[in-house]
């Protein structure tokens, strides 16, 4: 099996910050025991600030690393995960999303009433013959070099925003002033 992710999250009513859940079933597909796995921060290299909270690993608090300017989360595991194998991490996140356009293109951004949330969560990256791809990428082009994964996201944000997502939309629940839906992919 893929790797799964759960990502329960809210929009805040003022359009600048998130805070959410990232739950990952991380199933090891590479030929090599892994002694640690890594997630993406891309929001403080985009202008942004993401903060990592209550990390556990199958359940068990941990304490993460930090590399490359606090975009890389480097989590160590208890023991290595053999090939074939799965454990779950999981981790609280909050965003304060930026408001300047000109930063990254707007890929991450609250301008102008308009909410882009590209990078927005913790993700896990490929890992290669290189080992773990966390270097510090171009200020152009894809930053996303990550393995295909199943993601199930639930966004909780205030009523009056279209919500427009490349993913499948699964339910679409309103209540007085916010709405809540989840996508899959």
């Amino acid at each position: 099996g893929g790797t799964v992710s759960h990502i329960p999250f809210t929009l805040a009513a003022d359009r600048v910050q998130v805070t959410g859940r990232d739950e990952v079933r991380y199933t090891n597909r590479e030929n090599a025991e892994l002694a640690e796995v890594k997630f993406r921060l891309f929001p403080n290299l985009l202008g942004g600030e993401i903060t990592v909270s209550n990390l556990t690993v199958a359940g068990q608090p941990v304490s993460p690393s930090y590399e490359l300017g606090k975009s890389v989360l480097a989590v160590m595991l208890p023991e290595a995960l053999p090939p074939g194998a799965s454990l779950v991490l999981g981790m609280e996140f909050e965003l304060a999303i930026p408001t300047d356009a000109e930063t990254n293109y707007a890929v991450l951004a609250s301008v102008d009433n308009v909410v882009t949330l590209a990078h927005a969560y913790p993700f896990i990256p490929a890992y290669d013959e290189n080992g773990w791809n966390v270097e510090i990428p171009a200020q152009w082009g894809d930053l996303t070099y990550a393995d295909a994964s199943y993601y199930a996201v639930r966004v909780t944000a205030p009523a009056s925003l279209t919500l427009v997502a490349s993913w499948r939309e699964v339910s679409h629940e309103a209540d007085g002033s916010t709405q809540t839906v989840l996508f899959t992919l």
